[in-house]
């Protein structure tokens, strides 16, 4: 019996020295582990690189941030101006936008360019008084052969508003003007900045100037974009098209331009990196 107790007081100390152990162990794998750790820490040691992790971008590095969309694209656009009455067209553009090149293409055409309107021939001028803007953009692109993604359209007097509220637009004039018609006009030559009321009369002048005359439109709308096309106005950009799609004949809506919102950003931001005049 007393062999027997004497068994079962030596298996009691053998798991208290166990437990003990355990805990002495523990205590001390603990202890290792945390000095380690700040060992490696002071060392600037990254364990998440270490075990094969994405190194972590460092906030002293410089990030490059590219605005507007690698993906190549082409979208054609019709901008017009009408009388108050949208009864005469005064003068109208074709012009295609080229991105991520940033390039813009320029046509200007007569609004007596002539088309067959039904069973006769007429001219845009006529479709348009006739029919409205969508019939002229149905009749731009038959008679030029490509798809439009969008049309603008202005009266006189709203185009001469949109001007004035850019500010003024910077038209180098080769030569003294001294046109007197069903309007007048005098410029001297050199550069000169117009108002909307001047730069209306103008593109009106270059319509009676044959071939060169359209050139020099297409010339005048790129100065037009440069003045507009700023970086200032990205903070603004929504209150202008929403004036514009209030004052002006369009069919690009809202959706549209939120969906070219960042290659409109791009374009404020970097400018148009180059105009080609089509003749």
């Amino acid at each position: 019996m007393s062999n027997s107790l004497f068994k079962k007081e030596k298996k009691a100390g053998d798991g208290l020295d166990k437990k003990k152990t355990l805990i002495f162990v523990a205590v001390f794998i603990l202890i290792f582990t945390g000095s380690l750790l700040y060992i490696l820490k002071q060392n600037n040691f990254n364990l998440k690189t270490a075990l094969g992790g994405d190194e972590e971008t460092s906030a002293s590095e410089e990030v490059s941030v590219t605005l507007g969309s690698d993906e190549e694209s082409e979208r054609n656009y019709l901008l017009f101006c009408c009388d108050s009455e949208k009864e005469n067209l005064k003068f109208l553009w074709l012009v295609k936008i080229k991105m991520p090149d940033c390039v813009m293409t320029i046509k200007s055409l007569s609004p007596l360019t002539t088309i067959q309107l039904g069973s006769r021939a007429s001219t845009i001028s006529t479709a348009f008084a006739t029919y409205g803007e969508e019939y002229l953009a149905e009749s731009v692109e038959s008679k030029e052969g490509i798809e439009l993604d969008g049309y603008l359209g202005a009266t006189t007097e709203n185009f001469k508003q949109m001007i004035n509220y850019f500010g003024s637009v910077n038209i180098s004039v080769d030569e003294k003007v001294e046109y007197k018609g069903d309007f007048s006009l005098i410029l001297v030559d050199g550069e000169t900045g117009m108002k909307g009321d001047t730069l209306y009369r103008y593109l009106c002048y270059l319509g009676t100037l044959g071939d060169k005359g359209m050139r020099e439109r297409s010339e005048t709308l790129s100065e037009i974009f440069k003045a507009i096309l700023k970086e200032k106005y990205i903070e603004k950009e929504d209150k202008i098209f929403s004036k514009m799609a209030n004052a002006f004949m369009t069919d690009i809506s809202i959706v549209d331009f939120s969906a070219k919102r960042e290659n409109i950003e791009y374009i404020l931001t970097n400018g148009v990196a180059e105009y080609i005049i089509e003749e």
